[in-house]
């Protein structure tokens, strides 16, 4: 196993090398988590969460009619109790029904989902009301949790706040998601907590069963064993596969070679 290990290191320290200069360094740093409780001061299942009551579909729909006013006749037949879109894309749809410049930037989301849209005038017009940006912001972010991009993706939900969005259920799921794929084990364990707990059972059935399964793997989590290091080495494909080599990357990999090289050392020493 030890040679195996070491083939591993190898390889890791090759690619490490090979893709230095290749790609620009986002360098992006991370805005700071809302002030939640953290787990490591309470226990999991003593932790005390208020309740968030999604919006039922007439609720979204009236809060739709309310945005859409005169024109609304052009987005109801997206509201139909039949068509079984989600909240967030019945929503997301009937704001590029109503602006064309919506419909070109949610065209492009689902096309071909890119860091470039968040600076996309849409999102920083002030005119638009928050109902319209929030939303969106949750619709890209969604899009670029599915890509991978996993640190652009948590830096747009941490800039949101669930209780104003059409689907909260979908805020924690894909938060949740990121925080795992970045190995934010805690703040991952709080989101999952709160979607499992907070939602009122208004959550989509298969966010919840994918949900306590990221839970319970992500309790199970040890610092600095085999599992941490395939972890590590999914967030560094994931960012490869995104073009994101630079330096962060290559001191990401240099942190694998190393935590192998700690491995393989104490295997040899007990043998």
């Amino acid at each position: 196993m030890r040679y195996a290990l070491r083939r591993l290191s190898l390889g890791l320290a090759v690619t490490a090398v090979s893709v230095t200069g290749l790609y620009a360094d986002d360098g992006k740093k991370l805005p700071e988590p809302p002030a939640l409780p953290r787990l490591s001061d309470s226990p999991l299942a003593d932790l005390k969460l208020g309740s968030i009551k999604a919006p039922t579909l007439d609720q979204a729909r009236d809060q739709a009619k309310k945005h859409a006013g005169a024109r609304w006749a052009g987005v109801e037949a997206l509201w139909a109790p039949a068509e079984g879109r989600t909240l967030l894309d019945r929503t997301v749809d009937s704001f590029c029904v109503l602006d064309p410049a919506v419909a070109q930037f949610v065209q492009s989301i689902r096309t071909q989902p890119s860091t470039a849209l968040l600076e996309s005038p849409v999102l920083k017009d002030g005119k638009q009301p928050a109902y319209v940006r929030n939303n969106l912001k949750l619709f890209l972010a969604r899009a670029l949790t599915s890509k991978r991009l996993h640190e652009d993706g948590l830096a747009l939900l941490r800039s949101l706040t669930p209780e104003t969005l059409v689907d909260p259920g979908t805020y924690y799921f894909y938060r949740a998601v990121c925080e795992n794929k970045l190995r934010l084990k805690e703040d991952g364990l709080l989101s999952t907590h709160r979607l499992l707990t907070s939602m009122q059972n208004d959550a989509p059935e298969r966010y919840v069963v994918v949900a306590g399964l990221m839970q319970d793997e992500m309790a199970k989590w040890e610092d600095q064993d085999l599992g941490d290091v395939a972890r590590r080495m999914e967030e560094i494909e994931a960012r490869l596969d995104n073009s994101r080599g630079g330096p962060k990357t290559i001191e990401k990999q240099k942190e694998v070679v190393s935590l192998l090289d700690k491995i393989i050392k104490e295997l040899e020493d007990s043998c």
